[in-house]
């Protein structure tokens, strides 16, 4: 299931910022989320940032961040290199944790397993508890508005 935000009356032309985001906003989804009307759920946003802090670098590393809740990766089936994904307790409290592409993980850290290790991202720093193995759906079924190129753009960086 997904919802729309507008009303059944409202209609949305391409290109046409009259009618609003097609998104819910946080506030709504979180409660929608812990409502426990949905079997399984999962809230995403897409996010631009940049990652400071990792062996031997140079410069920020530009990323794209899909911020979403750890059951995403189970009602997606999303498989795991490394690790996996992040418990519960970690979507309900301010533990800073993170998922890395398969992609994203072989330019930080050689492919190898960083499982534990930690990211500077925007600002904040993150703990790696898991590593995808590559998984790269398209149409991007998970968020066909968000990224880079739409539904078939490239999956995010980071979870």
């Amino acid at each position: 299931m997904t919802v729309n935000p507008l009303s059944p009356s409202q209609t949305r032309k391409a290109g046409d910022p009259a009618y609003g985001s097609s998104q819910l906003a946080y506030d709504d989804a979180t409660y929608l989320s812990g409502s426990g009307i949905p079997k399984r759920e999962t809230v995403l946003a897409f996010l631009f940032g940049a990652i400071t802090s990792t062996p031997d670098q140079t410069r920020p590393l530009p990323v794209m961040i899909q911020a979403t809740t750890g059951g995403f990766f189970r009602m997606f089936d999303v498989p795991f290199r490394y690790g996996g994904p992040w418990n519960a307790a970690a979507d309900r409290g301010p533990e800073p944790v993170m998922v890395l592409s398969h992609r994203e993980n072989a330019k930080l850290f050689g492919g190898t397993d960083s499982v534990g290790r930690t990211l500077l991202w925007s600002g904040h720093r993150f703990r790696i508890v898991g590593v995808l193995a590559p998984w790269h759906p398209l149409p991007r079924f998970y968020d066909l508005s968000a990224g880079d190129g739409g539904p078939f753009g490239r999956s995010a960086d980071a979870f």
